[in-house]
């Protein structure tokens, strides 16, 4: 094989062995043309959470994977669909030439320890010198995710990661991850891929800001105190009253704040910042918490959801890769709230993918409670995005 080739199913049977078996019909014609696959990436939905281990063993028998990589999901993706609060299973199968793929499943009782110690982060994450990219999933409550991609980009530095945070459940211990065999309920599940293939990886923002950027005078930890020398929350509102009235029900949904990857850039542009939820107002003191650390001297952004900026940035990302040949698959690490929340219709980031890159792109995923990706050569948590890695 000269090239790579991946195939995805889709299935919405809500019994598990009836589920398997249409999962089986579909690979089955790639599975005797090519044989044993060398990677398997499942994400299922909630429905099959208490069902795992027979999941996990059943694509097994079938596919007979060398490496296998899944989640549980709020949503999957699959067959050029976006299911979302529903049961359903995505299998996404891969070929690649040359392939050299090390599994890692991970949880650590001192993190801030292993993330500080170069010689024991390597120990624990052992990365080949050949990876062309780290496919990474994460449990949101018992990983500082944050801080681990922080070390990733130290310790290998240039490594792009693709990937995301369980979304299948809403409390500590609910939520699945597999890998070759294994299941695991915290920590992290990765595979590093290396091989004769090509990849290209897209990070599109589904926010627009509003107002200009501010510096931040005052903070603590996660709190912003003062904005420019006022307070924080008396800036949002001077926002928020210079907006036109059309503006007005985007803020109802819901108001964000970006922050600015380089503190030192002049102008501010699409991708310049990481969105991050507020999670706090409190107008007595003017504070404005957010759910990421921040210092004084960083540069933040108001924004709001908005589906036209969502799928115009997504679009304008995916061109230069329209004018290439088709890719031979992609896997789609989308935010939770995206789907049907953010453009009002079902499939909304899937339809933009193929009607860009071709309709019978074998394109699986899920959606995330934060979405990892690469932007400006470095590795980070996004909130309200769309991280792609196409293959070639």
């Amino acid at each position: 094989m000269t090239s790579p080739h991946f195939v995805n199913a889709l299935t919405e049977d809500p019994l598990l062995q009836d589920a398997l078996h249409r999962l089986e019909i579909q690979v089955a014609p790639s599975l005797r043309a090519l044989g044993r696959p060398d990677l398997a990436l499942v994400f299922f939905t909630p429905h099959f959470s208490s069902q795992v281990e027979a999941l996990q063993s059943g694509i097994r028998d079938f596919c007979r994977p060398r490496h296998l990589l899944g989640a549980g999901a709020a949503g999957v993706i699959g067959a050029g669909r976006e299911i979302e609060d529903a049961p359903a299973i995505s299998l996404t199968l891969g070929w690649l030439p040359q392939a050299r793929i090390a599994p890692l499943l991970l949880h650590h009782e001192n993190w801030n320890a292993l993330v500080n110690s170069e010689t024991a982060f390597r120990e624990a994450f052992p990365i080949p010198e050949d990876t062309r990219c780290l496919l990474l999933l994460a449990d949101p409550f018992s990983v500082p995710i944050g801080g681990l991609l922080d070390a990733l980009n130290d310790y290998y530095p240039g490594l792009p990661a693709a990937g995301g945070m369980a979304s299948a459940g809403r409390t500590p211990g609910n939520n699945v991850l597999l890998c070759d065999g294994q299941r695991a309920t915290r920590g992290l599940a990765a595979l590093a891929l290396g091989g004769d293939f090509q990849t290209a990886f897209t990070l599109a923002q589904g926010c627009r800001p509003i107002g200009e950027p501010l510096s931040v005078t005052l903070a603590h930890r996660n709190v912003i105190l003062r904005l420019e020398n006022s307070p924080a929350t008396e800036q949002l509102q001077q926002v928020i009253e210079g907006l036109p009235r059309e503006m007005h029900a985007l803020v109802r949904q819901g108001v964000f704040m970006g922050c600015a990857i380089d503190p030192h850039k002049e102008q501010y542009g699409r991708g310049d910042f990481l969105i991050r939820p507020i999670i706090g107002l409190d107008q007595r003191s003017g504070a404005i918490a957010l759910s990421d650390y921040v210092r004084s001297g960083d540069v933040v952004q108001f924004f709001v959801r908005d589906p036209h900026t969502a799928a115009e940035d997504l679009e304008m990302l995916l061109l230069p890769h329209s004018f290439r040949p088709a890719p031979a698959g992609a896997l789609l690490f989308t935010c939770i709230g995206r789907g049907r929340d953010l453009y009002g219709h079902p499939d909304g980031d899937v339809a933009i993918i193929r009607e860009s890159l071709g309709a019978d792109l074998p394109l699986g995923g899920m959606f995330c409670n934060g979405e990892i990706g690469m932007v400006g050569g470095k590795n980070y948590l996004h909130g309200h995005s769309a991280s792609l890695v196409l293959f070639w």
